[in-house]
């Protein structure tokens, strides 16, 4: 009876044994299977189908199944840090509020690949953004933004960067590391020249620069060879020398002047 206690008791305790003769106990196993949940990216197809929330007290009543979050137009003046517990969410409109800043909590959101924060009343943002590895699409448009944070350019994943309409002076000197990006708008800021390290976006497609205060454009623009559209309208002060060496080097792409 005693040898009997001794091996119930030992096998409630016991290590699950894998294959390789390790040994990786029950709770290892079960932090591995939630971690491996939350790791899914979907397609644009796949967060289509899925569940649109309207509320965060809603979808915090069951944060791992929420994918899509739209608090659009709902006159908010902050963001409670408690979203961070939605480590599923991958769709994420904030536009259209009074927003004035984030939590820092957002940079938790590990699997966002869509974020929207346009129509608000942000003057910076916080640095924190830079670790949303699986983002895709950054709409920051119809703010007061004065520079764009700091470390955007670990966004390597982004497709899509609206930041249009705007206060915007310059564009962070390392933006072309943003290798995927694909749109890129600036229209309506107060930009006066372009890094030349935009010429190494060698993905990108659309290149929106109305209504700035552009004076010359760097010659490495002529290496955009996937560039199919360059809008300069309303850059008046624009060097008519630049401008016309860019059109030689972009014969592919369609030029608004």
């Amino acid at each position: 009876m005693f040898y009997r206690a001794i091996t119930i008791i030992t096998l409630t305790v016991a290590f699950v044994w894998v294959s390789a003769g390790t040994a990786v106990s029950a709770q290892t196993i079960a932090q591995t299977q939630v971690q491996s949940q939350t790791q899914t990216i979907l397609s644009d197809s796949a967060i289509e189908a899925q569940h649109v929330y309207h509320s965060l007290q809603e979808a915090l009543k069951e944060p791992e199944k929420v994918y899509r979050l739209s608090l659009f137009g709902n006159k908010l003046t902050s963001v409670p840090p408690q979203i961070s517990q939605l480590v599923n969410l991958q769709r994420l409109d904030l536009g259209g509020n009074q927003l004035t800043t984030l939590p820092t909590t957002i940079s938790q959101l590990k699997n966002l690949q869509e974020l929207n924060l346009s129509l608000n009343k942000f003057t910076s943002l916080p640095t924190g953004l830079g670790s949303l590895a699986n983002l895709r699409d950054l709409n920051l448009s119809n703010n007061q933004l004065v520079a764009l944070p700091s470390d955007i350019a670990r966004l390597v994943k982004l497709v899509r960067l609206d930041a249009s309409s705007n206060q915007l002076k310059e564009l962070p000197a390392d933006i072309g590391r943003l290798s995927r990006l694909q749109v890129l708008e600036v229209g309506e800021n107060q930009i006066k020249a372009i890094p030349s390290s935009c010429g190494d976006l060698g993905q990108l497609q659309r290149f929106i620069l109305y209504n700035n205060q552009l004076t010359k454009l760097p010659a490495e623009l002529g290496k955009l060879a996937n560039l199919k559209e360059l809008s300069i309208i309303e850059n008046s002060s624009l060097n008519s020398a630049d401008l016309a060496k860019i059109r030689k080097l972009l014969t592919k792409a369609e030029i608004f002047e």
